[in-house]
């Protein structure tokens, strides 16, 4: 059964059930019934709209901070690359230095990633509030 028919015969055996509840003519059924979907309709927008601007609000500032967190550790790793104590570690199965270069290019390529997450939202939600 397709979802089109299943919900237009949900939508008969509620009629049917308001009208053999309330007693109602068939006409006033269907009246109630749109006037309540007309309801449910305008409550879940308001409710959508409020939702999405705060989580908007959310997602950019989770975005801002994880690029800030994300470029400090790579300025960390970055500095030390370049320290002369790394040298005089001697680490197994890789050098301490190679460890602190990948960690260095994987969260630049993360700030690089998520400022242009940022700049999308911000245009996407840009263009739907204009």
């Amino acid at each position: 059964m397709s979802a089109s028919r299943m919900a237009g015969s949900l939508i008969m055996q509620a009629s049917r059930s308001m009208q053999a509840t309330f007693g109602l003519a068939r006409d006033q059924t269907v009246e109630a019934w749109r006037s309540m979907q007309a309801a449910f309709g305008r409550a879940r927008d308001q409710v959508a709209e409020s939702v999405t601007e705060e989580r908007a609000r959310n997602m950019v500032m989770l975005q801002v901070v994880s690029v800030v967190a994300c470029g400090v550790i790579a300025a960390i790793a970055f500095q030390a690359t370049y320290s002369e104590e790394s040298d005089a570690c001697d680490a197994k199965p890789m050098p301490l230095t190679d460890w602190f270069i990948a960690v260095c290019a994987a969260n630049s390529a993360a700030v690089v990633m998520l400022v242009s997450m940022a700049w999308a939202t911000l245009t996407i939600l840009d263009t739907l509030m204009s």
